[in-house]
């Protein structure tokens, strides 16, 4: 009795293809260590994520496909190879007082607090904020596949060049205006790399920016517009940089400045948090989203 025979009569009804294939033959090595709690263990493939990834199979080949990835990543474990890529799905345990944000499509996760607030109608990948303050925030975004490919975060120069760039970006990009009378200035507070805790190479930028406006933006000459100004905002921005899947992740914290010493602690926190990961898709599961941030570098 041929393979697909046994396979209809064990199942019942004729045969149906499987969702996702195993491969028995030699498995690539991965090309670093995973060290921490971000890959603390293999997580099997249950039939609900299986399910959740094929939306419009049936029951009977979301079944058919948890089987076989479970039965390849216990092969893997047995045979001392790298499980597939959905069952080594790492994601860090969360602190007490956070929740998790674990985005499986696009191959990122963190934490943070559980009190603030999500925000739909931004246009990032993810965002959130601080109910109790309105100066903090962050939000996900990840580069665009058409646009520049990343392998890793040295690809875009070291630390302090990368700063260069974000800081470039936000001051004649994102906060560029053109409005009468404003005036706006960017510093680099700090730059550095780290590895995180699946053992990826990250960066961690913090960048001041801070908006001045002209008292008197309908003067009749420029010098008097310039003459007398006030602070519109004054803010810190605590940025870290991954790549994973050939694209740049950057989670971006907000916050005041006068009240940014109080919150760094916090910032820090989430951030060191934050993984990211590289994406096997399912033949039939939904694809990563193409829109995504024209600014991010691109």
């Amino acid at each position: 009795m041929s393979m697909n025979a046994r396979i209809s009569q064990s199942f019942g009804g004729s045969y149906a293809k499987p969702v996702a294939a195993v491969r028995f033959g030699s498995v690539k090595a991965p090309a670093r260590t995973v060290l921490s709690r971000c890959a603390a263990r293999s997580q099997p493939v249950s039939e609900q994520d299986v399910t959740d990834q094929t939306e419009g199979l049936s029951r009977r080949h979301a079944m058919m496909g948890a089987a076989m990835a479970m039965a390849g990543a216990s092969f893997a474990v047995e045979m001392g190879l790298p499980a597939p890529a959905q069952a080594r799905a790492f994601i860090a345990p969360a602190p007490q007082g956070f929740r998790t944000r674990n985005d499986k499509l696009d191959g990122y996760s963190f934490s943070y607090p559980e009190q603030w607030i999500e925000v739909t109608t931004s246009g990032n990948d993810f965002f959130v904020r601080n109910g109790r303050n309105i100066d903090e925030n962050l939000f996900v975004d990840i580069s665009s596949p058409s646009s520049s490919r990343f392998n890793t975060v040295n690809d875009l120069g070291s630390p302090q060049e990368a700063a260069e760039k974000l800081l470039d970006q936000l001051l004649n990009k994102e906060f560029m205006s053109t409005r009468i009378g404003i005036k706006r200035e960017g510093s680099i507070l700090s730059s550095a790399q780290r590895t995180g805790q699946d053992g990826q190479l990250y960066y961690d930028i913090q960048l001041q920016i801070t908006s001045y406006a002209s008292r008197n933006p309908y003067e009749s000459n420029y010098g008097q517009v310039m003459k007398d100004y006030g602070v519109e905002f004054d803010r810190v921005f605590q940025t870290t940089l991954g790549t994973a899947n050939q694209r740049l992740y950057e989670l971006r914290l907000q916050t005041a400045k006068d009240t940014f010493e109080a919150s760094q602690p916090l910032l820090s926190q989430i951030s060191e948090t934050f993984c990211v990961r590289e994406v096997e898709l399912v033949p039939g599961a939904p694809k990563p989203s193409t829109l995504r941030s024209p600014n991010l570098f691109n």
